[in-house]
């Protein structure tokens, strides 16, 4: 009843307190005021998953708790703006002592600051209940639970609002497809 788990995962944290707006110079283009940084969890984990109820038939739900740890590597990177200065288009990193609002173009291309990347290492913590339903050879699960990264340091996402060193989230997840 007792079974260990592996995982490893990806993930974009965003702060709280972003928001996209539309460019007030009429391009179309969305940006998030006062992004500094984009943050990327990478997550290893392993745990325990405990069956409390096993399915009676073919028709029922077994139900799992599951617990699980391990490293979080955070990804910084760099949020660069396309910015309107003396009639050019530069691409700047969020400043919020030298850009206005009313100049910004719309957000830079995603790979903008792939070279700037910076680890910051943390912790991750899970805990989740998992209803499995399905047959045999079909696996359909609901999975609902909360996650934690706990990183060494503060991490700067936004420079203009309140940043924090952990970051929480609870989650529903869908599992469907089929046993081999």
């Amino acid at each position: 009843n007792l079974y260990r788990t592996l995982g490893i995962e990806i993930v974009n944290i965003k702060h709280p307190k972003e928001n996209k707006y539309s460019s007030p110079l009429g391009y179309g283009r969305t940006f998030i005021w006062g992004k500094k940084n984009y943050l990327f969890s990478l997550r290893g984990q392993y745990g325990r998953e405990l069956i409390i109820f096993s399915k009676k038939d073919q028709q029922g739900i077994r139900i799992n708790a599951q617990l699980a740890l391990g490293p979080s590597i955070g990804l910084l990177m760099p949020y660069y703006i396309k910015y309107s200065r003396n009639n050019r288009m530069e691409i700047e990193s969020f400043n919020a002592s030298t850009h206005t609002f009313n100049n910004v173009i719309g957000s830079a291309s995603f790979i903008e600051g792939i070279d700037e990347i910076k680890i910051k290492p943390g912790l991750n913590v899970k805990a989740a209940i998992n209803f499995e339903f399905g047959t045999k050879k079909s696996a359909t699960a609901l999975e609902v639970g909360f996650l934690a990264d706990f990183f060494i340091k503060e991490i700067i996402i936004m420079p203009t609002a309140e940043n924090y060193n952990i970051y929480p989230t609870a989650f529903i997840t869908l599992f469907y497809g089929r046993k081999y």
